[in-house]
């Protein structure tokens, strides 16, 4: 799996695990995606550098201050859910997902405005580490 792939996976991962959550039913479908896209940059993406470029405004018309609030009401519920219940965290534990399940995410305090956020990533299978394909 490239790193790519794994980006694509942790945000299918996060909005299928939304659908179970009453808390988030109060966001658009565009703000949870978005939400989490911004969730696998934090991840995936660079230690420094924005979380939000200008072309992920530009295609999700969302600022980043408007996406950050949504980041961690998901990264909170995805904290309080029940894993023993979990089945989208089985689902996603699975080699053909990339057991991405069980990559660490993001704390929900690296998203408060003055913190510095998060960027330890553990990768449950040695292939994330690889780089992504080149065209």
């Amino acid at each position: 799996s490239s790193l790519r792939e794994a980006s694509l996976h942790l945000v299918s991962f996060l909005l299928d695990g939304t659908l179970q959550s009453y808390e988030l039913q109060q966001y658009l479908p565009s703000q949870l995606a978005a939400a989490a896209v911004m969730i696998a940059t934090s991840t995936f993406g660079p230690a420094t550098g924005s979380l939000w470029s200008a072309h992920l405004v530009d295609s999700t018309k969302y600022t980043k201050e408007e996406v950050t609030p949504v980041v961690r009401a998901l990264l909170r519920a995805r904290e309080e859910r029940d894993k023993e219940l979990d089945a989208v965290e089985r689902k996603y534990s699975k080699r053909c997902f990339g057991q991405i399940a069980l990559v660490s995410l993001p704390s929900v305090d690296s998203f408060i405005p003055g913190r510095k956020r998060d960027v330890a990533v553990d990768f449950p299978d040695e292939s994330f580490a690889s780089p992504p394909l080149q065209r």
